[in-house]
This record gives structure tokens, sequence and C-alpha cells, in this order.
């Protein structure tokens, strides 16, 4: 009986270690498998975001290469602009500064533009003297003036003598604005921005070649320049009308109803309509003289910087900073700082086409 309880005492303990070491396995291959479990989530969950890292590396590569692309087509465009080959032409200053002038007339904001259009409108002396009206001619009051021009008589014009002060007043800005434009374009010489010589032509005619700056570019200069000599109206043409007043609206036709005389304080003023006018003698205005300064230019035509910053503005990295340029020409420009202008332009200009963006067009001018 002792000996069966004592089989029987062992029998429950080996159940018992049995059923624990059961257990102790059961609980370890479990932990094994959650712990497996977790990893291999871990696993996925790293490959995921490796994956997605990877797509978006992909994507910042791709978007990096597009931009870069169209920077560089921007870029490459600009540069056949401003470095392909241009054709040059010899032409008289005049041919830069009447189209500066027709853009005062037409948009600028100084009276004497605005009021004369000298460039933009075309005169007779019919129109002055009124007689003849859209179209419609009063032939006895035509008979009579010219009448008046074969004998150089006195006739009553207000009109007539508005525009002698016109011509007078645009000779004198337009000579002055010339003769400072020629210094302009010798101190962007000096500081690298242009090159420029001057050559004699088999007519014996002086010829300002200019290399460096469009022909846009000269005109918009000119342009900068008449506004800063309207408003300063200092210089030695200034001086030189000090003395000429015209007062009253007396004038005496002449050369068969083309021109009319008017004298006043000492002087003698003849003006040829449509647009020439000597003072006491010496050509003031004329088709290709103002003051009577003259002389040719060899330009580039068929670019500007202005095209070439249009190319720029193609790409999105170059738009922002390629518009503030522009901007801040205009009003360069808009003060009467011709030689600011050039130099903004062609700086700003190798600056974006080398990529650049990290500048402030206002440095560039100092």
């Amino acid at each position: 009986m002792r000996s069966f309880g004592l089989r029987l005492l062992i029998l429950l303990a080996c159940f018992f270690i049995g059923a624990s070491i059961a257990h102790a396995g059961l609980f370890s291959s479990g932990s094994e498998n959650k712990i497996n479990t977790t990893k291999e989530k871990n696993v996925q969950r790293k490959k995921t975001l490796e994956q997605k890292q990877s797509w978006g590396n992909k994507k910042t590569s791709t978007s990096s290469t597009k931009i870069s692309k169209e920077e560089k087509q921007a870029i490459e465009s600009a540069k056949e602009i401003t470095s392909g080959f241009h054709i040059t032409v010899t032409v008289p200053i005049s041919t830069v500064i009447v189209p500066a002038v027709v853009d005062l007339e037409q948009h600028g904001k100084l009276a004497l533009f605005r009021n004369c259009k000298v460039f933009s409108q075309q005169r007779t002396l019919a129109n002055f003297l009124k007689f003849e009206q859209d179209g419609v001619i009063d032939l006895i009051a035509k008979q009579y003036y010219e009448s008046m021009a074969a004998q150089g008589g006195a006739v009553q014009c207000a009109s007539c003598v508005s525009y002698a002060k016109c011509l007078v007043q645009y000779g004198a800005v337009l000579a002055q604005a010339t003769i400072n434009l020629v210094n302009d374009l010798n101190s962007l010489e000096r500081s690298g921005i242009v090159k420029i010589k001057k050559i004699t032509d088999k007519n014996n005619q002086t010829v300002l070649v200019v290399k460096g700056i469009s022909f846009e570019t000269l005109k918009n200069m000119f342009e900068a320049e008449i506004i800063r000599a309207a408003k300063t109206r200092s210089g030695y043409f200034f001086n030189l009308i000090k003395g000429v007043k015209l007062t009253g609206n007396t004038i005496r036709l002449q050369h068969n109803m083309q021109g009319f005389l008017i004298k006043s304080n000492g002087h003698s003023i003849y003006v040829l309509v449509p647009r020439e006018c000597k003072i006491d003698g010496m050509p003031w205005m004329s088709t290709e003289a103002f003051g009577g300064v003259t002389f040719n230019v060899q330009i580039s035509r068929g670019w500007s910087y202005k095209n070439a910053l249009d190319q720029l503005k193609a790409s999105s990295t170059l738009k922002e900073k390629a518009e503030q340029v522009e901007k801040f020409a205009e009003y360069l420009k808009s003060r009467g700082m011709a030689k600011e202008y050039a130099a903004l332009l062609k700086k700003a200009t190798e600056l974006l086409e080398d990529g650049k963006v990290n500048f402030d067009p206002q440095d560039l001018i100092h």
C-alpha cells in the first residue's frame, strides 16, 4: 500500500513536471512567434519606408532634372541672343534719337514732348494758318497767304510761334542728350561694359562704332538722357538759347508757304515745316542733326537684352529675378540714369545666363 502510494506520488510528480515543461515550452514558442512576427513587421515597415524614400528621391531627382533642363534651355536661348551673330548697321544718330523721342511724345510724362509732338504728328502751314480743315480748303484764305508768302509779308499765327518754341527747345534737349550719351559710352568703355571706337568713313563722316549693347539698349539710353536733359536743363546747348525769347504772334511767311520767319529779342528764328529750324542762320533742328551735332553710329540690330530676359523668364528658377531686373531697369531709365541702365542690363543678364539669382539688381550699378 505504501509502495502504491509512493508510485502514485511519483507519477503525479512526473505529470506536474511534464506539464510545467510543456507549459514552459508553449510559452517560449509563443514568445518566439510574437517576436518573429514583430521582426517581420518591422522589416516590412522598413522596406515600405525605403521604397517610399526611394520613390521620393526618384521624384525629386526627376523634378530637379526637369528644372535643370528648363533652366538650361532658357539660358541657351538667352545666350544665342546676346552672344550670337549680330547684324551691324551704320546709321545717323537721328535713327536712334527719333524712336526715343516718339516714345516720349506718346507715353512720356514730360510736358515738352507730350504737348509738342514734333515727330509723331505731321504738320503743314495749312494746319497752322487754318485755311485747310479736314481736307476742305478755304481758297480765298489760301490765295491771301500765298500772296503774303511771295513778298515775305507779316501775318498773325500764334500756333506758328508756339511751334517754333517747340523746335528751339527740342534742339537744345536733343543736342545736350547726344553729348551726354557719348560721355556715357566713354565711361562705360572704361568700365568694360561696352567697346567703342571712332572711325571716319569713305564720305569723311565720323562713325562711332559701339559693341556690347544693342540698338534697342542704345535707344533706351538716349531716352533716359533726353529725360535728364529736359529736367535739368543744364549744359552748353541750354546756354546757347538763354537769350532766345519768342514773344508775340507775328510771323513772316517765306518760300512759297514752306516756312516762316520770327524775329524777337534780337534773334531770328527760321522754321521750315515740318520740323527744321535755324537760329540766327545756324542749323538747330533738321532731319539728322540737333543743335548742329551730327554723326553716324554703327550698332547691332535684331537683338536686345529685353529679348534675352524674356527667354530667361521661361525658367521658373530665373523668372522672378529677370522680372526684377526689368523693373529696376525701367526705373533707372525713367530717372534719366542712362549709364546705370546699360550697366545693369549687361551685368544682370550675364549673371542670369550663369544661372545665378542671388544678387540685388541695385548692387550692380555701384
